[in-house]
């Protein structure tokens, strides 16, 4: 069977097999920019493809040569430099880059032998072993596999060059030839070559070994962001607030109520990174290496050193220091809510925090304003129901959202020219979770990425593969922080709402790591109440301050 006529030849030669439909759409709504760029990626990764198959096919022919006496004397060391790294060097990969292959890495109680990244995310573990080895001894599958399981990557390599295993460590199958994707035979590698390619560095950029594996069903698909998640995190509302409030009586309902909603906050954020690929996986890790060593350390405490890193990349008022970081907690609500922001109930999925819908927040919010938190007894202790109404605070449909901004600023849009545009305001004087403020960025990213002759995020987040860094990600990243900074305000009476609607935001923003604005163009306050001092006494009384009164000249003095 020629390589043209590979049953899963559709998924091996990147931007040339790979989802043609999407692609054919994609370029239909290209600039002439971006169809430039596409044609010059696919014509020089058809040439990768092909020079990887010429310099493995020399590797065959140097090994063909070698005695059984010869093969024998080879220990792992010369395995490696001889046989296994010219193979991924011919793959694409550069093995002399610690920070693309990594030699001798840690994994909880143990070292994988090698680490294979792109922009600094694993794509998969490799286990090598000598020359000649027995790669049916389960022992060094299950190393292999347990290596890359910890480490929250799905896929495990194991290899002496004469013989090649890819494995899905996720399945955690207690045989392990069961987890098995791949099984190649060095005489096999040119006849069997797209199943080597799925190994090689365009194909990792491109998903083709997860897109593979998901078409044949030796890998679990991606569940978008849904209804489901919205029960999820009421019930990890419900139990987090439930197991702090007896271990921190010093602190007052409301105050747990804000850490509760700062700590999922956070891990909203950092699930968005993990699966857009700007941070490794890291929460899924910490749990699994936790477990793996007996429990013993503090799973709070690590969570906690978590969020520190994250202050420093990002710099954002997320991460700042928190009161929620001084709560006493058992770790039972925290396993509980790290291990299900992964997995769909039922073992049918995982969730895909990169498919986030604009409005999926929102949603989450309205159901915030209407959950009652209790404490253990089970006694009602906030009604935010009561509390939602008494503010006149409500939440407006997608839908109607949608048509408000369309018939409004999507109208002034076409009346004006780029810089014209770049100096219109939007003011939302009641944001809610930010869902006018976050329909109004998208319609002025695409408005102003088209003006540019860039491209958006449907291009890099819909499809292009894990790990695809455009070339114009700086200057996507500048056109957001200048919508997000200079363009839109809100203002909203609920401290919890105007904490969401930031995080809205931010998520609509992240593509990169680096300092994310402080978003202070979305405050709290009642709009509807403004004026001096004396004013506001004289109006509501010497508490005049439980009004929330915002004053606009000082707030937004531009």
């Amino acid at each position: 069977m020629g390589t043209n006529d590979h049953p899963e030849t559709r998924f091996l030669v990147p931007a040339i097999r790979i989802r043609q439909r999407y692609r054919a759409d994609l370029l239909a709504r290209a600039t002439p920019a971006q169809k430039t760029g596409f044609f010059r990626r696919r014509k020089k990764l058809t040439q990768s493809y092909h020079q990887a198959k010429i310099e493995i096919e020399r590797l065959m022919e140097r090994f063909a040569k070698l005695s059984a006496r010869n093969r024998k004397g080879y220990n792992e060391s010369a395995t490696r430099q001889d046989c296994i790294m010219p193979l991924f060097r011919a793959l694409g990969w550069n093995t002399e880059d610690k920070r693309e292959v990594s030699p001798e890495e840690r994994v909880s109680r143990g070292y994988v032998d090698f680490a294979f990244r792109l922009h600094g995310i694993p794509r998969f573990f490799m286990e090598t072993k000598k020359i000649p080895e027995n790669l049916e001894d389960p022992r060094w599958a299950r190393q292999a596999i347990n290596y890359a399981w910890l480490k929250g990557v799905t896929w495990a390599v194991l290899t002496d060059f004469e013989g090649l295993k890819v494995f899905n460590a996720e399945w955690q199958e207690a045989i392990p030839a069961r987890a098995i994707f791949k099984d190649l035979r060095w005489e096999e590698y040119l006849d069997r070559f797209d199943d080597l390619w799925l190994l090689s560095r365009p194909a990792m950029e491109e998903g083709a070994l997860d897109r593979a594996a998901e078409a044949v069903g030796k890998k679990v698909k991606k569940t978008p962001v849904s209804r489901q998640l919205f029960t999820d995190l009421t019930e990890w509302r419900r139990e987090l607030f439930r197991h702090l409030r007896p271990y921190n009586p010093a602190w007052s309902v409301e105050q747990i109520d804000q850490a509760v909603q700062r700590i999922l906050d956070r891990l909203i954020f950092i699930r968005t990174c993990e699966d857009r690929e700007i941070e490794p996986y890291r929460l899924r890790p910490m749990l699994r290496q936790w477990r793996d060593q007996g429990r013993k350390k503090d799973l709070v405490k690590q969570l906690n050193a978590l969020f520190r890193e994250f202050d420093q990349v990002y710099d954002t008022r997320l991460f700042a220091p928190h009161f929620c970081e001084e709560l006493t907690s058992e770790p039972a609500p925290f396993e509980q809510i790290i291990a299900g922001l992964y997995e769909v109930p039922g073992g049918y999925g995982l969730y895909d925090f990169n498919a986030i819908d604009a409005d999926v927040l929102g949603t989450i919010y309205e159901q915030y304003l209407g959950h009652r938190a209790q404490d253990p007894e089970g006694k009602q202790v906030v009604d935010k129901r009561a509390k939602r109404k008494a503010q006149g605070i409500y939440y407006t449909p997608q839908f109607v959202v949608r048509y408000i901004v369309g018939q409004t600023l999507g109208r002034l849009l076409e009346e004006r020219d780029y810089e014209q545009a770049r100096q219109v305001k939007v003011l939302d004087m009641a944001c809610g979770s930010g869902s006018f403020l976050i329909e109004a960025f998208d319609v002025l990213d695409r408005y102003l990425a088209r003006m540019r002759g860039q491209q958006t995020p449907l291009s890099r987040f819909s499809g292009e593969g894990p790990g695809v860094r455009a070339a114009g990600d700086m200057h996507d990243y500048a056109r957001r922080m200048e919508i997000l900074t200079g363009n839109l305000y809100g203002v909203d009476l609920d401290a919890q709402a105007v904490e969401i609607a930031r995080l809205n935001l931010l998520l609509k923003a992240v593509n990169q790591r680096g300092r994310l604005p402080e978003l202070t163009n979305i405050r709290q306050g009642n709009s509807l109440i403004s004026g001096t001092p004396e004013e506001l006494e004289a109006a509501f009384g010497v508490n005049w301050r439980d009004k929330h009164p915002f004053n606009w000249e000082e707030q937004f003095p531009q």
